[in-house]
């Protein structure tokens, strides 16, 4: 049997809609006879008939990772805190990252900037919170805040490395959508800054300078070295138009925090470079307005900052006088420079203008800023040494790694310069290394992770003291904390890579267990500080290092050139030690290191 044709459905009623009508009509819900120009409707009742269209809005839809089960997408998926797993969620995170996934651009502004008021301001300089009242109404400065709120947030969210990736980078990389949505306002903010206008305003004029100083510190925690020396370029322009402001308090905040980026990328840029570039990087002298007694916190960090810089480059530049620096071929990063010649006598001479400074230094420093507990007490490198704040003992720990920059003993180990430059008295590094190792070992885990990505952190400073040791206790009592830092904290502290400084300290201690002590480590050819860390922790693709340093029987000095590559596993999966034919070759033993 043959079913009959279905009818076709009465349409309820004749009326055909419209869905390209005038927005005078569609407020009016009336049918409109869209004709054009002017409909009837508005004609007859003498209106400005606007032809209403649809908008269109897109928005980054994320799929699922494709090696996630599917019993745990979309909904049945657990909601892993950022952060790092061995850190205390609370104090790192702010939500999932399915969360911020589906949150749209105005919350996601929304989330942002109360992540810069909750975690980034507390590392920066005071001045900035006065700056974050007026974000709302400054599309620029806003873009700013979110550009480097999204960068922290992207480098305290470690993701794991697909193992196709380079093995230089380490086995983590940084949240690719904190990042992405980073590069997103920094380029907003970097369009409105070139199109700034009226700059003869003072207030336009102190916004713009406060919005660069934040964009150094984005460069800086990137290891972006172009892009930071092109901020600090214009800065030392923008300033010949702030001669007036020179004595406003806003400004003077301003230019604090950013000598103190400007310090920390200079010292991060001499480690690991060559032997040339460590011997003719000039300091960085503060601005006349910075000089003078400090009357901050702040302002004392960047006196001690600069100290401890200018300390470096001297030491450095009277040890590594003994070796050749030929095998660098690099062009020198021109920074401004006061300094009259290079001979040894004359960086002796300076040395101790530094130490005039350092004692200056620690004598005006107030009660409140010191430690809590005696230091003559007895208290071995275990017995932690705390302070009132965390900023506090940062400084304190500048202070301690400039006495080690400046004892004249680190000389002694090497053939005289100048037999006429009296040394220190009753100084010894050692001394201050157990003090700076019991200041580190007071900070708690996540104030390493959180609280020193804008400056100098412990990692370094303890890979500057092991190279003045030779003390093969205390030696090992810094590979074992950066260690500790590594376990808990496996990416980087203060912008600088923990797994590849924790490499290089057991390198050397296993050459000053065999009676060699390094006294400096040094790039073959220098790489300019490396590529930016968009997609990694490490800046630099390090395989060869110079180890320069002297043996303890005889007294000879030696230059060992120390290799890092993949050699491939052993049978217990493992890397291997082993030698080449023409020289010694290291291989490291886990794959995540450089």
């Amino acid at each position: 049997m043959m079913y009959l044709p279905v009818r076709s459905r009465p349409k309820k009623t004749d009326i055909i809609r419209s869905r390209n009508g005038c927005k005078s009509c569609r407020q009016r819900r009336t049918k409109c006879d869209e004709n054009q120009p002017t409909c009837g409707t508005c004609a007859r009742l003498g209106k400005t008939c606007e032809r209403f269209s649809e908008v269109v809005q897109f928005r980054v839809v994320t799929s699922s990772d494709p090696r996630t089960p599917k019993k745990l997408r979309g909904k049945d998926r657990p909601h892993a805190p950022l952060g790092l797993s061995h850190a205390e969620p609370g104090n790192v995170c702010c939500g999932s990252v399915d969360l911020i996934r589906s949150l749209q651009h105005t919350e996601r502004d929304v989330f942002y900037l109360t992540y810069w008021e909750d975690q980034c301001l507390p590392s920066l300089h005071p001045i900035l919170c006065t700056f974050t009242q007026s974000a709302a109404a400054n599309a620029m400065l806003k873009n700013t805040m979110l550009a480097l709120s999204a960068c922290n947030l992207s480098r305290l969210s470690p993701e794991d490395r697909m193992r196709s990736e380079s093995s230089h980078m380490g086995k983590f990389r940084p949240n690719l959508i904190h990042q992405t949505r980073s590069q997103l306002y920094y380029s907003a903010a970097i369009s409105r800054l070139i199109n700034t206008h009226q700059l003869d305003d003072r207030r336009v004029a102190i916004t713009v300078l406060a919005v660069i100083v934040i964009l150094s510190y984005m460069e800086s925690s990137m290891a972006n070295f172009t892009a930071f020396y092109c901020h600090m370029d214009g800065i030392s322009r923008f300033l010949t138009n702030l001669n007036d402001y020179v004595h406003d308090e806003t400004v003077r905040g301003l230019l604090i925090t950013w000598m103190q980026s400007r310090l920390s990328v200079w010292w991060t840029r001499s480690y690991f470079s060559s032997v040339k570039l460590q011997r003719l990087l000039p300091s960085i002298p503060l601005p006349r307005i910075l000089q003078g007694q400090p009357k901050s916190l702040h302002e004392r960090r960047v006196e001690i900052i600069s100290i401890m810089c200018d300390s470096h480059y001297l030491s450095t530049a009277c040890i590594l006088r003994h070796w050749d620096c030929d095998q660098s071929i690099e062009t020198v990063i021109s920074e401004p420079s006061d300094e009259p010649g290079t001979d040894a006598v004359h960086h002796h001479l300076l040395l101790t203008q530094q130490v005039q400074r350092l004692d200056r230094w620690i004598q005006h420093l107030p009660s409140a800023e010191q430690p809590l507990m005696d230091l003559t007490s007895t208290g071995d490198v275990t017995t932690p040494l705390r302070f009132i704040s965390h900023d506090a003992a940062l400084n304190y720990a500048y202070y301690l790694t400039s006495c080690i920059l400046q004892c004249q003993n680190n000389f002694c180990t090497l053939p005289s310069i100048c037999p006429t430059i009296a040394r220190m008295e009753g100084r010894t590094t050692d001394s201050y290394i157990c003090l700076l190792l019991r200041i580190a070992k007071a900070s708690p885990p996540v104030h390493h992770l959180t609280k020193n990505t804008y400056t100098i952190g412990f990692t370094n400073l303890l890979l500057t003291a092991l190279l003045r040791t030779t003390s093969v206790s205390l030696a090992i009592e810094i590979q074992n904390f950066v260690q500790s830092l590594a376990d808990t904290l496996p990416t980087e502290e203060g912008g600088f890579p923990i797994y590849q400084a924790l490499e290089v300290i057991k390198l050397i201690n296993v050459r000053k267990m065999a009676g060699k002590d390094v006294v400096a480590v040094s790039q073959p050819v220098d790489d300019h500080g490396g590529e930016p860390k968009y997609q990694s922790y490490n800046s630099q693709a390090i395989r060869d290092l110079f180890f320069h340093g002297r043996e303890r029987t005889g007294g000879a000095l030696f230059t060992e050139r120390v290799v890092v590559c993949r050699p491939g596993k052993s049978n217990g999966g493992e890397w291997r030690w082993g030698r080449g034919r023409k020289r010694p070759v290291i291989y490291v033993s886990r794959s995540d290191k450089f």
